[in-house]
């Protein structure tokens, strides 16, 4: 049986020449100060010695402005390990946040333009969106009709 998308769950650390991909893991595994710390993705550019740290919150409320900074203080102290562990000269934090309904700030285009390959806000907004959708589903018990 073919496994749906959203089941898929990628390797904790991906590996490509120069490039290695860490998924929901510390990649230092080092425990830091405010307790574990395991952003989304990071991305770890030896050759260039730059990486980035990116996580996604879908917040079900309206406070973008706090989910974003959250995510930048959350991962301060992280971004200061990886540069003195890895010898790095450039680390970024780049927030995701879409609000449950789609809803984005202006500035979400500059943090996307920071990853290689971006997406499109509109990418992002619908994958929120159906996110939404399907947890509103499994919480409120449907189930589809020949099921």
């Amino acid at each position: 049986m073919k496994k749906k998308a959203w089941e898929h769950e990628p390797d904790p650390a991906t590996s490509k020449r120069t490039i290695t991909i860490f998924y929901k893991i510390n990649p230092t595994r080092r425990y830091i100060e405010e307790g574990v710390i395991k952003p989304d993705i990071v991305i770890w550019n030896k050759e260039e010695k730059a990486a980035k740290i990116i996580d996604v919150t879908v917040p079900s409320d309206f406070d973008l402005n706090r989910a974003k900074r959250q995510k930048i203080t959350k991962y301060k102290e992280l971004k200061n390990d990886l540069k003195n562990t890895w010898e790095l000269k450039e680390i970024g934090i780049i927030p995701v946040v879409v609000e449950a309904t789609g809803l984005v700030k202006k500035n979400l285009r500059q943090y996307l333009h920071a990853i290689s390959s971006f997406p499109s806000i509109n990418a992002v907004q619908i994958a929120a969106i159906k996110g939404t959708v399907t947890t509103l589903k499994r919480d409120l018990g449907y189930k589809a009709s020949g099921a």
